[in-house]
């Protein structure tokens, strides 16, 4: 089976940006909602990305992301340091929210500190 690219979510990543600035990226089934990461000091090696996916009405699974920030983006759930994930699964009806309980994106490997108002590329891909 194809896996589709959704270039709608080349999040140009405000998703590394402040909470407060708010970005929406649609796609037919659901919609990614304020992506975002904390700022990361120089030298740092990894950082963590949050987001909500909203409307979902159909099923799907967010398999991978890439960026040209870090060398890998691994899927996670739960505490930092837990094992990656193969994918998250985004089942119909409720919102959900992408954190350390349910998911959430971790960057290896930075190639460059995050900083507050910046916005990052990121691609995530779905099934």
């Amino acid at each position: 089976m194809r896996k589709p690219r959704f270039p709608a979510l080349t999040i140009a990543a405000a998703m590394l940006c402040s909470p407060a600035i708010g970005h929406e990226y649609y796609a037919k089934s659901f919609k990614v909602i304020h992506p975002w990461a904390e700022p990361t000091p120089a030298g740092a090696r990894s950082a963590e990305v949050y987001m909500k996916i909203e409307q979902i009405s159909e099923g799907d699974r967010l398999l991978s992301a890439q960026t040209s920030l870090a060398e890998r983006v691994e899927l996670h759930a739960g505490p930092v340091g837990t094992a990656p994930l193969a994918a998250i699964a985004l089942p119909p009806g409720p919102d959900i929210d992408l954190d350390e309980g349910r998911g959430y994106l971790h960057l290896v490997n930075l190639r460059t500190p995050l900083q507050w108002g910046r916005s990052y590329p990121m691609t995530l891909v779905f099934e």
